[in-house]
């Protein structure tokens, strides 16, 4: 068929991309504007179809040509906005998605890509005030509901996680990455057989979906089938093919029956795939964990100090909880380094959490607010500038109303930092005052109790395990009968 106007062009051009056939598109859409060269659509409709095909610096050039043409076009700054944002270029995204709002404030695309760049960005909070927004004008989009619980579990939400993706589970239920990400949020809740159960459905959707195996696998491991677990590991290696977390997570469940020559193996195994893997370190250190609960002290050491070498804050710390010459440590100083480090393996998922890492840009803060500074914390203790978030959490507590529902969050967070910097006393302090805001939450008993063990002070720990009992915490019921009676 031959077409004789720009129109005609941009019209076929937009029925291929309608039929996905990008590469058709473009070329209709060049015919047009060979015809047209001020046609603004057929530029920003050449964009759209570049994007598809990921060609973001040719499509963010068409979308300066068609703002040039016409700078009212404000969907060229949506589109110019995706290509950046597709290009991990996120502050320089956020502005045009600013732009979108000014000239159409209901534009709910625009806000749940904002939301996204300032999720990437560090800026959690802002994220999920995008994600109200699109949600206030249109309450049926899986994809914001699905967004905003990942950002509540950043922020460690993760019964408001679980409600989002419920919700957007509700409107797309034959989405695996939903009940994926569902699992991870109520696993990270302890319900762990209704973990297994989103585990099971990702099956049924979707059987070769992506490390579904594996994470069903970590599910029956965290229920106490470790030999299940095995097993389902064994049969992926067996027939799916070999990859360092399958291998990694057999070994956690080996340990967990005390096969450690067979859970260091499995480390070995898991180092020995690609060593060029930045998660290499983690793997190394946990190796050492593994030669540490076997006897072999000096091994763990071995390891311990190739990933401190690479500033693996956690090795630096076993080494000095654990030094080479000391005796038996008690279950609060050995156990649970051993919990905790086995706990880094499950973030060895590829993808799972951040999508992108990113440098974030300074931004201009005329108001501050907890949450400002809340968010300062995040990036800052993401970064390792641990002092930096303890000032920022500081700074959201001199700013925040007193006994604030959010303070127990902040002197939480608090607890955790100073904890891992070995100032146990303070973060001892920082938990209390978590307490003493919401005594209804068990994770912060247990982390004092971590605390208390590690400063030495065995019955106060002791004491707060069984607090944590006493709001139905089952974790706090193993720990209790292993270091407590």
């Amino acid at each position: 068929m031959t077409y004789k106007t720009a129109e005609e062009l941009v019209r076929s051009g937009y029925s291929k991309f309608e039929a996905s056939d990008y590469e058709g598109s473009i070329e209709d859409y060049t015919k047009a504007i060979q015809i047209d060269p001020t046609f603004g659509d057929a530029y920003l409709n050449r964009a759209n179809s570049k994007i598809n095909l990921k060609d973001y610096d040719s499509a963010i050039n068409d979308l300066h040509l068609a703002l040039e043409i016409d700078p009212n076009l404000y969907q060229a700054y949506f589109y110019r906005g995706l290509a950046k944002l597709c290009s991990s270029d996120f502050q320089k995204a956020i502005d045009d998605f600013n732009k979108v709002l000014e000239f159409d404030p209901d534009y709910s695309e625009a806000y749940i890509n904002r939301g996204i760049a300032r999720h990437n960005t560090g800026y959690i909070s802002d994220a999920i005030e995008d994600y109200n927004k699109a949600l206030e004008i249109n309450s049926n989009s899986a994809i914001t509901f699905q967004n905003r619980g990942e950002s509540k579990y950043v922020l460690g939400d993760y019964k408001g996680a679980v409600d989002d993706y419920t919700s957007a589970i509700e409107i797309d239920p034959k989405n695996p990455e939903l009940y994926m990400e569902r699992a991870h949020s109520l696993s990270a809740l302890k319900r762990n057989r209704q973990a297994i159960n989103d585990f099971n459905k990702i099956i049924e959707i979707d059987p070769d979906y992506k490390t579904s195996r594996e994470n069903y696998a970590f599910a029956r491991m965290l229920l106490g089938d470790n030999k299940g677990a095995i097993e389902e590991l064994t049969e992926a290696i067996n027939n799916e093919g070999q990859s360092a977390y399958r291998f990694l997570t057999r070994g956690q469940a080996k340990s967990k029956l005390d096969d450690m020559e067979g859970a260091i193996s499995d480390a070995n195994k898991a180092i020995e795939i690609d060593p060029e893997d930045p998660k290499i370190i983690d793997m190394i250190f946990i190796r050492g964990v593994f030669k540490l609960k076997s006897g072999d002290k000096e091994g763990a050491h071995e390891d311990w100090e190739k990933a401190s070498e690479s500033g693996h804050l956690l090795a630096i710390q076993c080494i000095k909880r654990y030094p080479k010459k000391a005796g038996k440590l008690s279950f609060f100083t050995s156990g649970r380094v051993i919990t905790f480090c086995l706990f880094i393996g499950i973030a060895i998922v590829p993808g799972l959490l951040f999508k992108n890492e990113t440098t974030v840009s300074d931004q201009s803060i005329e108001t501050p607010s907890p949450k400002t500074f809340f968010d300062s914390a995040i990036r800052k203790e993401k970064s390792g500038d641990y002092y930096g978030a303890i000032s920022d959490l500081n700074k959201a507590l001199s700013i925040s109303s007193n006994n604030a529902p959010n303070n127990a969050t902040i002197y939480y967070k608090l607890g955790i930092i100073k904890t891992n910097l070995k100032d146990y006393k303070g973060a001892i302090s920082d938990y209390s005052k978590a307490i003493e805001i919401n005594p209804r939450d068990a994770d912060t008993y247990i982390m004092r109790a971590k605390s208390r063990g590690l400063f030495g002070n065995q019955e106060g720990a002791c004491s707060d395990i069984k607090e944590a009992m006493n709001l139905g915490d089952k974790e706090a019921s193993n720990i209790f009968t292993k270091a407590c009676k």
